[in-house]
């Protein structure tokens, strides 16, 4: 089960993901194509508080990633634990605390 959690703070879209994120649970929670349609400039997905994630997922938001920030957008993830951090590395801006984008923007 995949809960998203939202904020919006400082015109940072903060999306925080808890649980377990694969192909099934993220074509239920489709919080990309929500972004996309508000319009959000700069956004963080916190995958801090995520147990599992599979192979379309990794890819799915480096795609995302790579989208979003093609217009003029920026888009980072948050992650501490370096069990996924090796799948995200020099393919999307990676930090390690939330308060840390306000410093990149």
């Amino acid at each position: 089960m995949l809960r998203v959690d939202f904020e919006f703070y400082k015109g940072i879209l903060f999306v925080r993901l808890k649980g377990i994120l694969t192909k099934y649970s993220l074509m239920k929670e489709d919080f990309c194509s929500l972004i996309n349609y508000i319009g959000f400039r700069y956004v963080v997905i916190n995958l801090n508080n995520v147990r599992l994630i599979d192979g379309f997922c990794i890819n799915y938001l480096i795609k995302f990633n790579h989208n979003f920030t093609s217009h003029t957008n920026k888009s980072f993830i948050c992650l501490t634990s370096s069990s996924f951090l090796d799948k995200f590395s020099n393919k999307v801006c990676i930090i390690s605390k939330e308060s840390e984008v306000l410093s990149k923007i």
